[in-house]
């Protein structure tokens, strides 16, 4: 009898020596000495679960179900050990009250304990957006937010109360979790809303910093056609690990842009700054880019194009800038200088009575639609293009006039500078701060910065109803 085993399902990857026969052989499978779950495993934090007959061990943490064939000291430890490091100064306890209350769990899935427990996690999808977008710690919650909750609940409700709050979990790593999965619905309903647009075109801006970390951080934002309108939309924020030629901008954006099935067809144009990187004639951003796409509409940030203009001020003027610009550093080199001066104006009865730093580049307010009426003969009413915002206007005219609108579109769409990313790396500073200098930022940024909110109750529907979840 040959090793081969295709006439045996399920058993392919098994090799028979010759010498054994298959009636052998199954008696041995059968009598394979099956792994029983021990008390002894709780302290690596994993209870027992019978599945379709078989026993099986089940993280109390993560709820995660592993193998049968998982049931051993030196597994159990290992998964322990690499995902929930955190929770190794916690007694056998701790895990066995983890145990009871996944096992009631399991046994009142519809009545009042399943309820509390999934209104448990709607409670802490609904904190962790508005931590980041308040740019807090991920512990920020389980700190201050959660006891001054139970404190406010007990003097103002009463102390029956208090158990309820106590089922909210706020953990540093749960509301870790809740920022990762908003910010990847969030990101999944801006590329859906892209391929959905009436017009499936859009802009991106994109500058490159760095952190406090001193790693070079890549923002990128877009601009697209979204309900009528136009809409600006923060992308993503990936770090260029070595270098930040032009090379690197392009690969990260492309990288982006194949992930989710994004041609460079629909890149209708690009802001950048006027480094060679991104503006080189023959190697920068802008021309990598149009050699993908011929119609892509490269535009140099009108804020720094007014920054190089400022340096060819005649000498009379460039000194009254910098006599201007050394008083107001001086009133804000200081918090006395500051309130002395705030005093001042107070008692002189200045209309104002503080000073801005003076930044390397005077950020512009967003410029208003461009609103150039023409003059019309009385024969031609165009009510809507008086009446309603240029963009608006031409996106109603998309199914009338298809060309013409895609044509004026595709000249309103790209951004003409990048504030967008300015005030991104401002919020990309106080997230990721020197006593956070380990954070993967790109996640806290979408919550921070994004107009789209995330869908709460489908994520609900994707967990299961435990609050640590």
């Amino acid at each position: 009898m040959g090793g081969s085993l295709s006439g045996l399902p399920g058993s392919a990857s098994v090799f028979t020596p010759p010498s054994i026969s298959w009636p052998v052989l199954i008696y041995l499978r059968k009598n394979v000495k099956k792994r029983k779950y021990s008390e002894d495993f709780l302290q690596y934090g994993f209870t027992s679960i019978i599945t379709a007959g078989i026993e099986k061990p089940q993280c109390v943490i993560c709820c995660e179900v592993l193998s049968a064939e998982s049931t051993k000291p030196n597994k159990l430890k290992r998964h322990f050990d690499s995902k929930h490091s955190s929770f190794a100064g916690k007694d056998t306890n701790y895990f066995r009250s983890k145990a009871d209350g996944l096992k009631k769990a399991r046994l009142d899935t519809g009545g009042k304990y399943h309820k509390q427990n999934v209104a448990a996690v709607e409670a802490s999808y609904l904190v962790a957006p508005r931590m980041a977008r308040a740019m807090k710690p991920h512990n920020f919650a389980e700190d201050l937010m959660l006891p001054a909750a139970k404190d406010i609940v007990r003097v103002m409700i009463g102390d029956k109360f208090l158990m309820k709050l106590s089922a909210i979990s706020l953990s540093n790593d749960t509301v870790r979790r809740r920022i990762d999965d908003m910010s990847a619905d969030i990101i999944d309903q801006v590329i859906q809303e892209i391929k959905s647009s009436p017009l499936p075109i859009f802009s991106i801006q994109l500058d490159e910093s760095t952190d406090v970390a001193n790693c070079s951080q890549l923002l990128v934002y877009m601009r697209y056609i979204n309900d009528g309108d136009f809409k600006d939309e923060f992308l993503f924020c990936k770090p260029l690990e070595i270098t930040t030629t032009a090379c690197d901008v392009f690969d990260a954006v492309c990288s982006f842009l194949k992930e989710h099935k994004i041609s460079w067809e629909k890149v209708c144009g690009v802001c950048t700054d006027g480094a060679p990187a991104m503006l080189g004639c023959r190697s920068g951003f802008q021309r990598l880019i149009l050699n993908e796409s011929p119609k892509v509409m490269g535009t140099h940030c009108m804020i720094h194009q007014q920054m190089l203009a400022m340096k060819t001020l005649p000498q009379e003027l460039q000194e009254v800038m910098k006599s201007v610009i050394s008083c107001v550093n001086f009133v804000k080199a200081s918090t006395l200088n500051s309130q002395l001066f705030s005093q001042l104006c107070n008692e002189l009865d200045a209309p104002n009575n503080a000073l801005l730093f003076h930044p390397e580049a005077r950020w512009l307010s967003r410029e208003k639609n461009l609103k150039h009426v023409f003059e019309l003969r009385d024969e031609l009413k165009t009510t809507d293009f008086s009446t309603m915002p240029v963009t608006k206007f031409w996106i109603k005219c998309l199914q009338s006039y298809p060309v013409l609108s895609e044509t004026v579109l595709r000249l309103l769409l790209p951004f003409p500078t990048t504030y967008l990313c300015e005030t991104g790396f401002s919020s990309l500073l106080v997230i990721k701060s020197k006593y956070r200098s380990r954070l993967v930022v790109e996640d806290d940024l979408h919550c921070a910065l994004a107009k789209t909110a995330p869908r709460i109750s489908d994520l609900m529907r994707k967990k299961q109803s435990q609050p640590s979840h």
